[in-house]
């Protein structure tokens, strides 16, 4: 019996490795090679990233004269979305419906989180003073620093601008860099 069980437990490894091996390999995400001048691109990093690919690899959002850009990667010319200018800091939506900006308003001194759609429309500001935002996995929530008063603070808010509430207030040190570990698990540095 033993060795009829052995040769039975090696019939099926073998039909198991043969049926894993016939099944077709998935596709190659097409190669997609670009350029994006220098000229093109706001050279100062000191405000943080200034581009960014879109989730699915098809666009590029990115800063140039202080206004966002967005550029197809099947395309050569890009096209610059109106209400965006001194936008810093463009970051996409996890499903690619969005893209969030820091920027000033017409006569702001701070600098506030806005969102706009990739196709263009009306910005929408978030929140009037908002630093080193981040969006959660699922794109349903933004955190980001808050800087007045000082020190400065980690706040959330709704992707839709709604619920805005500071995460945990303390009055002896700053609260910088918020990143999503998970949906609902932020770490920071404070």
């Amino acid at each position: 019996y033993a060795i009829f069980a052995a040769g039975i437990i090696l019939a099926a490894c073998a039909a198991g490795f043969t049926t894993w091996s016939l099944k077709p390999a998935a596709p190659e995400p097409p190669l997609r090679k670009f350029e994006l001048p220098l000229e093109d691109v706001d050279p100062n990093l000191s405000t943080g990233t200034t581009f960014e690919i879109s989730p699915d690899g098809s666009r590029i959002a990115f800063v140039s004269t202080d206004q966002l850009w967005i550029r197809d990667l099947d395309r050569v010319e890009a096209y610059a979305l109106a209400g965006t200018e001194d936008a810093m800091k463009p970051f996409w939506s996890p499903d690619g419906e969005w893209i969030y900006f820091v920027g000033h308003g017409k006569g702001d001194s701070t600098a506030g989180l806005w969102v706009v759609a990739p196709g263009g429309g009306a910005p929408l500001r978030l929140h009037s003073s908002a630093r080193q935002p981040a969006v959660s996995p699922d794109g349903t929530k933004l955190a980001f620093v808050v800087e007045q008063p000082t020190p400065k603070s980690i706040w959330l808010i709704d992707a839709d601008g709604e619920n805005a509430s500071a995460l945990a207030e303390d009055d002896r040190y700053n609260q910088l860099h918020p990143t999503w570990l998970s949906n609902d698990r932020l770490a920071f540095i404070r």
